[in-house]
């Protein structure tokens, strides 16, 4: 079973400044010192383009799209 990303939120007034990125660092690091060498990210709504242009820029690939 892979780890899952999900429900990252950074509020409007914070966003643009790398939050978001180092909250993504942070949860892989997670996950590798837990044995992990994948990580599931769960976009919710698939129409959220901010989230898919980082998790994009982390190299995340879409799966599938409902």
């Amino acid at each position: 079973m892979l780890p899952k990303l999900s429900d990252l939120y950074v509020k409007e007034d914070y966003r643009g400044n790398g939050i978001g990125s180092d909250l993504m660092r942070y949860r892989e690091n997670i996950a590798k010192s837990l044995g992990h060498s994948e990580i599931f990210v769960s976009v919710g709504p698939i129409e959220n383009p901010n989230m898919i242009k980082l998790i994009s820029k982390h190299g995340y690939e879409p799966i599938s799209y409902l």
